[in-house]
């Protein structure tokens, strides 16, 4: 087991920070709302003769309308990844097929124009997932599109 030293949390919670394609900032002000005003509730409960009390129906009731909703987004989201990704493969499948025609059709005529279309169609299907990741610094030396491309076509 490692032991940690206090004077070094900063960097666990930076380890721990999402770095880039996180929701967590972009949840941040409804999650500093809530807790805001569950303290606001407490502190008004414990100061005052406020009575909080909610029929158990109405617990049942909320927590069923909560999970449906949350099994029918999860199942939703589910879809449409299976759906992407399928659209994806026949992409793929398409782009293949294409590649196998003019590869036979250039059979013995020029074996480099061939060679030059294939790579081109592997970086299209590598440009696409690129830009389904939102990836856009195609430059960033070690990438995929580096072991296809030549530095003066870039």
């Amino acid at each position: 087991m490692r032991p940690h030293k206090l004077q070094n949390w900063y960097q666990v919670l930076y380890q721990w920070l999402p770095r880039h394609e996180s929701i967590l900032f972009s949840i941040l002000p409804q999650m500093v709302a809530a807790v805001g005003l569950s303290v606001f509730w407490t502190v008004l409960v414990k100061t005052t003769d406020a009575s909080l009390s909610v029929p158990n129906s109405a617990h049942r009731a909320f927590g069923f309308v909560l999970g449906f909703l949350l099994v029918m987004r999860t199942s939703i989201s589910y879809q449409r990844y299976t759906e992407g990704f399928s659209q994806l493969g026949a992409l793929g499948k398409v782009v293949r097929n294409v590649t196998r025609e003019v590869a036979l059709l250039a059979v013995g005529e020029d074996d480099a124009l061939v060679g030059r279309f294939t790579r081109y169609a592997k970086l299209f299907m590598v440009l696409v997932m690129m830009h389904l990741r939102s990836e856009v610094d195609i430059t960033t030396p070690g990438s995929l599109v580096h072991t296809l491309v030549s530095p003066d076509e870039l």
